[in-house]
């Protein structure tokens, strides 16, 4: 195999591209996908969990603790990563809603 075995492609660089060009084209050329964990306060990492779960050959999801646990204090959302796996997040769109702690974070930035 010519290429790198492991592909780790990131959602917020090209989320428009995410799915076909990040995740698709290199497990049809024989590489490994392991999703880069966005940093942010979750709507893009809940994306990313939802279009690699469609995928058997990816079994795994990159995990920043440092950002994913301590933003999911400002989004509603059943998203989780406990003992080394993450819980899909449920409910309508994508499963993740910000909430009011979010905005006057972002507004005192």
């Amino acid at each position: 195999m010519i290429g790198p075995r492991i592909e780790n492609p990131d959602g917020t660089l090209r989320p428009g591209m995410f799915i076909r060009a990040g995740i698709a084209v290199p497990t049809l050329h024989g590489a490994g996908v392991i999703p880069h964990a966005t940093i942010g306060v979750g709507i893009f990492m809940a994306a990313s969990l939802h279009a690699t779960a469609t995928l058997a050959s990816c079994p795994y999801h990159e995990y920043q603790h440092s950002v994913f646990d301590r933003n999911l204090a400002h989004v509603d959302t059943t998203m989780v990563c406990e003992a080394g796996y993450y819980r899909l997040p449920a409910g309508p769109g994508l499963g993740v809603e910000p909430r009011a702690s979010l905005w006057r974070y972002r507004m005192d930035a």
